[in-house]
């Protein structure tokens, strides 16, 4: 009997997905469980590669979508068609550790009443590594924050009671952990990074970003007890990300004494999403190295504005705007 089903859903990944597809059959495991891979109709190369993946592992089940009906569809319609008691549902450009399973599962067997495993996570990819941690399961922190990652483990009968994925263009998975603890179910965190969360430019958890107010609303209105982030937290994510001016006045020019910020691990939501992605050959990625702590927009010496912080030093700027830049000695370049 199968135990855990990993549900990889896959379009036009043709060049990634072999990596999510190994990952989830090399798992150090010692109950039964399945790899399905939906193809949700992708128009590049994807289904040659995975009928490649079905010679070289005939135990692997493939789903092809008749026509596009994005993500979260595709999930609920793997899941449906999976045989295990647990799922983990993994996007094919993500990868999970060899003992994902191991370590999940026994988490969540622990008690009947969890009904979501989850763990810490590495992002990579296009931009800077940056490792995540999680924190316990807190049902009043999660109608506030998203501190789940997108991949997990969770009781088959968790997903039914919550509905399956909504979907929503974005944030689905968020929507559903709500769902789950709303159901009367709660979760677990196991403290060890087992996921990889690759972040690509132009992806389409940046789309979901700049979508942000929509999705709050649409989760509000399925989920009254959904609070959300403050307008203030709201406010400095939206500045972070260049969706809205900084409340500053232009500041004049501080002493060049630049001190490098030993955070390599921390990142801006504007550079953790991908910004400046239709045009990525006219930018590099700077640190800012001044000496100001406070959150600043530089105004007047560039072809535009740009917001920095000693906090979250990384940003992107623009090839013809660096000379400038440096001039003032506030940043360095980072090679990527």
């Amino acid at each position: 009997m199968v135990t855990v089903s990993i549900v990889i859903t896959c379009y036009n990944l043709a060049n990634v997905i072999r990596e999510s597809v190994e990952c989830a059959l090399y798992q150090k495991f010692d109950l039964p469980y399945e790899v399905i891979v939906i193809d949700d109709c992708s128009t590049d190369n994807s289904s040659q590669v995975l009928m490649k993946l079905k010679k070289e592992y005939p135990e692997l089940r493939l789903l092809f979508n008749s026509s596009n009906m994005n993500a979260a569809p595709s999930r609920n319609k793997a899941i449906s068609a999976a045989k295990g008691e647990f799922i983990v549902s993994l996007d094919g450009d993500d990868k999970i550790h060899k003992l994902f399973l191991a370590k999940l599962h026994s988490a969540i067997i622990a008690d009947e009443s969890i009904g979501i495993a989850y763990s810490d996570f590495e992002r990579f990819g296009d931009y800077p590594p940056l490792n995540a941690t999680t924190i316990e399961w807190d049902y009043d922190y999660l109608l506030r924050h998203n501190y789940i990652p997108c991949c997990c483990l969770f009781r088959k009968e968790a997903w039914k009671r919550a509905g399956g994925y909504r979907n929503l263009g974005g944030w689905e998975d968020y929507d559903l952990w709500i769902a789950i603890g709303e159901a009367g179910f709660t979760g677990v965190r196991v403290p060890e990074r087992l996921f990889q969360y690759r972040q690509l430019k132009n992806n389409r958890a940046w789309r979901s970003a700049l979508n942000a107010r929509k999705l709050r609303q649409m989760i509000k209105d399925e989920h009254p007890q959904y609070i959300g982030p403050s307008e203030e937290e709201i406010k400095r994510f939206e500045i972070d990300a260049g969706l809205r001016e900084p409340d500053t006045v232009p500041h004049k020019d501080i002493p060049n004494i630049p001190i490098v910020i030993d955070n390599p691990d921390r990142t801006s939501p504007a550079n953790f999403w991908g910004r400046n992605t239709s045009e990525p050959e006219k930018y590099r990625m700077l640190k800012y190295v001044g000496d100001r702590l406070a959150t600043e927009m530089l105004v007047g010496k560039t072809s535009k504005k740009y917001f920095f912080s000693a906090t979250h030093p990384l940003f992107e700027a623009r090839i013809e705007d660096i000379p400038g830049l440096m001039k003032t000695n506030w940043f360095r370049e980072i090679e990527e």
